[in-house]
């Protein structure tokens, strides 16, 4: 080989290594920006679903609260409803828990082992609201003309009892 060929040798040799190079570089960009779109995927993917978790456990299974005022009352949280005071026909405190007075099947709700949440249906109350402590007694059964029935118990009894006597004073 001639020093002119083994120039043109090395020169040819050199580009292709170049190319090598400059192929080896994209293939590595494809592959960091692979890996990126797949952390960035996983991540995406964490903070839903501790979105939704943390959504589930702190509004869902929050306790209701209950305010009451001129012409109607409010039950504010998950499922929350405002009922207007012409619409009851009568307020009964059940000196039971939910657990004791049947728990009617659910169409839309929450459900553990110490709340049920939302809309019930059952052969006596059919469209049924409850916002209810399973095991807390007593419970306040609200008897409405056209929308069904809402049961409501708090973990503190003296707070139901302080609230039906509250409704029975603006019925």
């Amino acid at each position: 080989m001639t020093e002119k060929h083994f120039t043109l040798y090395h020169a040819i040799s050199i580009m292709k290594g170049e190319k090598t190079k400059q192929q080896d570089q994209r293939e590595y960009n494809k592959k960091s920006t692979s890996r990126y779109k797949q952390l960035i995927f996983m991540l995406s993917g964490i903070v839903i679903f501790v979105g939704i978790f943390l959504f589930y456990t702190l509004y869902l299974h929050a306790e209701n609260s209950v305010a009451v005022y001129e012409d109607y009352f409010q039950i504010k949280g998950a499922y929350g409803v405002i009922v207007d005071f012409a619409e009851v026909s009568d307020v009964i405190l059940i000196e039971k828990s939910m657990d004791e007075i049947g728990i009617p099947a659910g169409t839309s709700r929450v459900l553990t082992r110490e709340i049920l949440k939302g809309r019930f249906t059952s052969e006596l109350h059919e469209n049924t609201l409850l916002f209810v402590w399973r095991q807390a007694e007593p419970t306040i059964h609200i008897i409405r003309e056209n929308d069904g029935g809402i049961f409501l118990s708090f973990a503190d009894t003296e707070k139901t009892n302080a609230l039906y006597l509250e409704l029975l004073t603006k019925l």
